[in-house]
This record gives C-alpha cells, sequence and structure tokens, in this order.
C-alpha cells in the first residue's frame, strides 16, 4: 500500500514539475509575436507602430515599423513582464516600455511621457 502511494505522490510531483516548466516557457515568450500599438497623444503623425518580436539565438530581437517605414532598433531589455527597447526617432533617442496586461494585450509608454496600448495581431482563419 506504501508503495502505491508512494508511486500516485511521484507521478503528481512530475506532473506539477512538467506544467511548471511549459509555464514558465511560455510567459518567457509572452512578448514573441506581432503586436500593433497605438500610441497617445503623440505631437507627431505617427498614432501606430507595428512591433514584431522574435527570439533569436536565446534573446528577443525587436523589428519596429511606422508608417510603413522599418525603424532600426539599437537594444532590447526584457524583464519578466516587460521589455523596453531603444531605437532613434526623428533624431531622438527614444525608448518604449511594453508592459504584459493580458493574454493578447499589452500596456506601456514612450519616453516615459506618452501612453501606450497594443493588441497582438493574429491570423484570422481563412474562410473558402
Amino acid at each position: 500500500m506504501k508503495k502505491i502511494v508512494f508511486f500516485c505522490m511521484m507521478c503528481m510531483l512530475m506532473a506539477a514539475s512538467t506544467f511548471t516548466a511549459h509555464a514558465q516557457e511560455e510567459s518567457k515568450d509572452y512578448f514573441v509575436g506581432k503586436w500593433l500599438v497605438k500610441i497617445q497623444d503623440l505631437p507627431v503623425d505617427i498614432e501606430e507602430m507595428t512591433v514584431d518580436i522574435a527570439r533569436v539565438d536565446g534573446k528577443l530581437k525587436v523589428n519596429l515599423s511606422a508608417d510603413g517605414q522599418q525603424i532600426e532598433v539599437q537594444q532590447v531589455n526584457e524583464k519578466e513582464t516587460s521589455i523596453t527597447f531603444y531605437f532613434n526617432g526623428n533624431g531622438f533617442d527614444v525608448d518604449m516600455t511594453l508592459v504584459k496586461k493580458s493574454q493578447n494585450e499589452v500596456t506601456g509608454d514612450m519616453l516615459s511621457q506618452f501612453d501606450l496600448t497594443g493588441k497582438r495581431v493574429t491570423k484570422s482563419p481563412q474562410t473558402r
């Protein structure tokens, strides 16, 4: 009887550790994907940006575009629930922070001054 109880406990521990490892991996790659980011009250004409994030060789790589033009991202800092990336916009050094809000939404700011919201771009199923 003790062996059966021990076996059941071991099975439960293995299942729990597998679930925890998967959850950690999932949260690590939360930001990976394409995001449509809207910036509020920005004094220039750009109100939306597309942020495409991929994990390359263990590090996040950010491709940023606005008004159909690519913007080079110089640096990316990753934390557990946020990322901050740095780029040059209209001759100014700019930082943008995205913070996890829900499964497909982010909040954050640009230059710690302009609030932003973002939604994950998901592919809709095509109908025939």
